[in-house]
């Protein structure tokens, strides 16, 4: 069974602009193997703006005139190979698609691994990763001194200025006899979640 959800519109609160969610039970015949991959990336930058009290940026306080320009990267991926007997489900949630800056973009990324228990086996049979990267990059604050004093001319080549690099990578890999294998992965754009 799978579902894909996708729209363009501005989203709020619970809403998303891309749900999926993917189960898959599969067991061999005659020595067949499965592999499958799924690879989802939320890619957002902006520039700098006034704040008039929203929070957009992971490391913008809220109480700042200027929120700093950002470009963040970030990835979740899961890939199957060699399976002769496995149940797969993958729900996706991701917003990228806001009107204003108080909605944060997300992603919220699951995969949980099981046996095939239509076939009575006890472990699911083939190789399972799982990676999760992010990238966040954010230049400086608008208040001098916070990561460095900038230039006195404020608005000469300092917003571009990178005060901030912040790199994550997660990779597991499973193979053999699986009896349960659950991963998630959340981020959101915005301060305090």
């Amino acid at each position: 069974m799978y579902s894909l959800d996708y729209n363009t519109r501005n989203t709020f609160g619970e809403n998303w602009n891309l749900e999926t969610y993917w189960i898959m039970t599969y067991e061999t015949a005659d020595g067949s193997t499965l592999a499958s991959t799924e690879r989802v990336t939320l890619d957002i930058a902006a520039n700098y703006e006034t704040s008039e009290g929203n929070r957009r940026c992971i490391f913008a306080l809220s109480g700042e005139r200027v929120m700093p320009a950002f470009c963040n990267l970030v990835t979740a991926e899961s890939t199957l190979a060699s399976v002769t007997s496995m149940t797969v489900q993958t729900p996706l949630k991701l917003r990228d698609t806001a009107q204003t800056a108080d909605v944060p973009e997300m992603i919220i990324y699951e995969i949980a691994v099981d046996p095939n228990t239509a076939t009575n086996n006890h472990y699911a049979d083939g190789q399972v990763g799982v990676t999760f990267t992010a990238s966040v990059r954010e230049a400086n604050r608008y208040f001098a001194g916070r990561y460095y004093q900038p230039n006195p001319d404020w608005n000469n080549n300092y917003w571009d200025d990178e005060a901030r690099i912040t790199n994550y990578v997660e990779t597991i890999t499973a193979t053999g006899g699986i009896t349960k294998l659950s991963k998630s992965f959340a981020y959101a754009s915005v301060m305090g979640l």
